[in-house]
């Protein structure tokens, strides 16, 4: 992961100890660290001002504070980038779309309206932490059994033998 822009030592601190939970609670997961160049990288953070968003990350929506897009090959995750409207957010509000859309360009694509206290809720919260449901969704994306290109029967089927 490689960060640009006009981020803090506390997006930084943050990011580092958010990793450190991921790589603690979800088995399978790849190693997330941060390199010093973007060419180094298959995912990059920026840092950007919401005028700045259209062209800090692919297929921008107008009007969000944070943005994510992925590409996958053979239905893998290969490369990410990731936009952070600096200049609309305090503190709180950076820290939860950097969890928000991180988790989103791992897989977790989707938001919901199930939960309030998920970090991908639909309305606009500044949740600072992953629920139950949130952890177990990331651990089944995850599961060494679980295949890209799995149907989803069998995908159900292991689900629902292990959670």
């Amino acid at each position: 992961v490689f960060f640009s822009g006009k981020y803090e030592t506390e997006d930084l601190a943050f990011f580092y100890d958010f990793i450190k939970r991921l790589s603690e609670n979800v088995p399978g997961l790849p190693p997330v660290v941060l390199v010093n160049s973007e060419a180094e990288s298959n995912v990059t953070v920026r840092f950007v001002q919401l005028s700045e968003m259209p062209s800090a990350v692919t297929n921008y929506v107008e009007g969000n504070w944070g943005m994510f897009t992925y590409w996958y090959n053979s239905g893998v995750i290969v490369s990410a980038e990731i936009g952070i409207a600096y200049d609309k957010c305090d503190r709180r509000a950076r820290a939860h779309l950097l969890m928000e859309e991180f988790i989103g360009a791992l897989g977790l694509a989707n938001d919901h309206n199930l939960d309030q206290n998920s970090i991908l809720y639909q309305k606009w919260t500044t949740v600072q932490s992953l629920t139950d449901a949130d952890w177990n969704m990331l651990r089944m994306l995850y599961d060494s059994r679980v295949r890209p290109g799995m149907g989803r029967e069998e995908a159900l089927r292991i689900m629902r033998g292990i959670y």
